[in-house]
């Protein structure tokens, strides 16, 4: 797809549905048990991160992130778990983007990832939400494998450090304490 078909594509993705098939002229069809996003960008990148898993170093360090955006976005402690485990592995995700030809489709991939993330906190009750939603948006709502669950929350991971998902503090912000010694 060209930088221009992947643009217009991000663009009618910001439509909701009835909008949409206004646009279109017809109906979409949805299977509401099955579908996926089209990320079918991105199937190379979970192919490679899902073959790379049994030898990624499994302790290597967290990458350096906001020190209080996991808390100033109020991500639970079970999100937060498979945050910092998946940003240990988020080396991958930037090792297969050097390595690919299409020198834009990082920046391709994390504006949709953007345009989604804002589209979801439209309507998403908490931070748990948001992470579940982003995790359908890479893999669809099938059953998948924990291979694949864990490719996506480290392609997740890999865009919440670069900020391009979920929000940075602002300068300044710290989070409250309880005044407990």
């Amino acid at each position: 797809m060209t930088n221009r078909g992947q643009w217009l594509w991000q663009e009618f993705m910001r439509l909701d549905r009835a909008a949409a098939e206004d646009l279109l002229g017809c109906p979409i069809p949805i299977d509401e048990r099955t579908y996926g996003i089209g990320l079918a960008d991105l199937e190379p990148l979970l192919r490679q991160l899902r073959q790379r898993k049994e030898t990624a170093e499994p302790l290597a360090e967290v990458p350096v992130v906001n020190q209080h955006k996991i808390e100033y976005n109020r991500l639970t402690d079970d999100v937060r778990e498979t945050l910092v485990k998946a940003l240990r592995h988020s080396y991958l995700v930037d090792e297969y983007y050097d390595g690919i030809t299409r020198v834009d489709e990082h920046d391709l991939v994390a504006r949709g990832f953007r345009i989604y993330f804002d589209q979801l906190r439209e309507t998403a009750s908490d931070a748990e939400e948001l992470w579940l939603g982003l995790e359908q948006y890479v893999v669809g709502n099938a059953r998948v494998t924990h291979r694949a669950t864990w490719a996506a929350a480290v392609v997740i991971a890999h865009f919440f450090e670069r900020c391009d998902v979920f929000d940075v503090p602002p300068s300044g912000w710290a989070p409250a304490t309880t005044g407990e010694v």
